[in-house]
């Protein structure tokens, strides 16, 4: 199980990589806002670990940073500047 985790995390990076480097060099003459959908969505990573923590017995770590998660991820669509 913890090696098919690492193959899905390589898989992410890599596909990650591919986008920004074909909005960098516009091979398909389209942007893709790909720092604007990183820069909405990053919070939900936390949120994430912060579940995978709480199913795996970890409470108190898990709450920390599910809230934490959900605290930035609010702040971003409705454009409050808690920071």
């Amino acid at each position: 199980m913890k090696n098919n985790s690492k193959f899905i995390l390589g898989v992410i990076l890599i596909v990650f990589g591919t986008l920004l480097l074909i909005e960098n060099i516009g091979i398909l003459g389209i942007s893709i806002p790909v720092w604007y959908l990183v820069e909405t969505f990053w919070p939900l990573i936390l949120i994430f670990f912060g579940a995978k923590l709480l199913i795996q017995g970890n409470h108190t770590g898990g709450l920390v940073v599910l809230v934490l998660g959900a605290v930035f991820f609010s702040t971003t669509p409705f454009k409050w500047d808690f920071f």
